[in-house]
């Protein structure tokens, strides 16, 4: 069990895929960005993330390539919604 979540609260785990494609973009300095749940910092090398309702999130490079693959390359940043 995870530490602070208990298993009448969360008794079993399912499996989930996102279901929409997000912009980003490898960072080559590092960087810091309003997020929903305050300021984040990224490094060098890290992503910068774009979502379905124009938030913005930092994601490690090496997670980023683990779970991430590239659908279409030089797509413009544009406002979404």
């Amino acid at each position: 069990m995870m530490e602070g979540v208990s298993e009448d609260v969360a008794p079993q785990w399912n499996t989930y895929q996102k279901t929409a494609p997000i912009v980003a973009k490898q960072m080559s300095k590092a960087f810091k960005v309003t997020t929903k749940e305050g300021p984040v910092e990224g490094k060098a090398g890290d992503y910068l993330c774009l979502g379905v309702e124009n938030e913005m999130w930092p994601v490690d490079r090496e997670i980023f390539e683990k779970t991430m693959r590239l659908i279409q390359k030089g797509v413009k940043r544009a406002k979404r919604g």
